[in-house]
């Protein structure tokens, strides 16, 4: 479903999602503990490359075809059913994709990735707010659906949902 995405903007020399990682990574990387990076729903890879151009072991999972480079470790896979590993991870970023996942399976994908957590590691969530003022207004909600061939997507999550689905995890 995303490769047509990523064809279409690939011909016109363009990145669906843009080519610079997330600024919170960038800025807050390095206090995470060492070790091997996880990019769930990488889409491009622009936060895993990051990641992967600093040394760092990265795997970069996504439904669609990716591409390798520098040291990233590209597995096509669906987040929902790709086996984690016990406190193995340093980061683990999910970038605009738990509101393309039915609820359930998000809040699942999320329980995993907190097992898969190291101490002292850091779980990077963004997704579509309803907290944002834009949410009411907007006409995206339905057309970001139809992405995913109809389904009723995308899940957008309060501030005291995400709070408890990463519980008890520390946020700032």
């Amino acid at each position: 479903m995303w490769e047509s995405h990523y064809l279409k903007a690939h011909a016109k020399d363009l990145l669906v999602w843009g080519k610079t990682a997330e600024g919170v990574l960038v800025r807050y990387g390095h206090i995470a503990a060492e070790g091997p990076v996880l990019d769930l729903g990488c889409g491009e890879g622009r936060n895993a490359l990051h990641f992967a151009r600093q040394g760092r072991n990265v795997e970069a999972v996504d439904s669609s075809k990716a591409e390798g480079g520098i040291s990233v470790d590209c597995i096509q896979a669906d987040i929902r059913r790709y086996p984690l590993k016990s406190q193995a991870y340093s980061i683990i970023i999910m970038s605009n994709v738990l509101s393309f996942l039915p609820e359930e399976d998000a809040c699942q994908v999320v329980q995993h990735s907190k097992s898969a957590l190291k101490s002292g590691g850091i779980l990077y969530i963004q997704t579509f707010s309803k907290d944002e003022p834009s949410y009411a207004q907007s006409t995206e909600k339905k057309d970001l659906g139809e992405i995913v061939s109809g389904q009723n997507y995308p899940t957008f999550w309060t501030k005291q949902q995400l709070l408890h689905l990463v519980s008890p995890l520390h946020t700032v």
